[in-house]
């Protein structure tokens, strides 16, 4: 199911994540999600493996200090 994600620098871009995939549906972009320990990922991409972690609707990339994402919006 799609969903607006606020991300860092102020963008806001459309992703959905079925599974272990999430897609950037702005930018084609694909990730793997694994989850790693309880709201814990690690998240594996073009630029590597970033650890993620959730609180509430933001997550932190700890492998890039600018990424932080809140979703804004879910449809469902």
């Amino acid at each position: 199911m799609p969903q607006s994600v606020f991300g860092s620098y102020g963008q806001i871009y459309l992703e959905n994540q079925p599974g272990s995939q999430r897609f950037d549906l702005t930018t084609g972009e694909v990730k793997t999600v694994i989850p790693t320990a309880e709201n814990v990922s690690a998240v594996f991409g073009k630029d590597g493996v970033e650890t993620e972690i959730q609180v509430g609707r933001c997550a932190k990339h700890w492998a890039s200090l600018a990424s932080i994402g809140c979703l804004i919006s879910t449809n469902g």
